[in-house]
């Protein structure tokens, strides 16, 4: 039984090593596939990105939605404290 286990975990891992890709020595210095940096990608700031006044709403409900959740959970602790009593 010790020995099928061992035969698929060294299949997995054989698998999993085929899925990463062709390796690389750290002692290179250039490889081919860095050779080319990527083109850096702008940053927007969070205050310059203009959103969808339905987004908004729609965030804003939703925030709505669960401070009320959190406020009924309260009372309901709150009242169930005071049955207690």
């Amino acid at each position: 039984m010790a020995a099928i286990k061992r035969f698929f975990e060294k299949r997995k891992l054989g698998i999993k090593f085929k899925k990463a890709g062709e390796g690389h020595r750290l002692s290179d210095s250039q490889s081919s596939s860095s050779n080319t940096a990527p083109a850096p990608i702008p940053q927007k700031s969070v205050a310059s990105i203009s959103r969808d006044p339905q987004t908004e709403a729609a965030r804003r409900a939703a925030a709505e939605a669960a401070q009320a959740r959190m406020e009924a959970k309260q009372q309901s602790k709150q009242g169930q404290k005071l049955q207690e009593k």
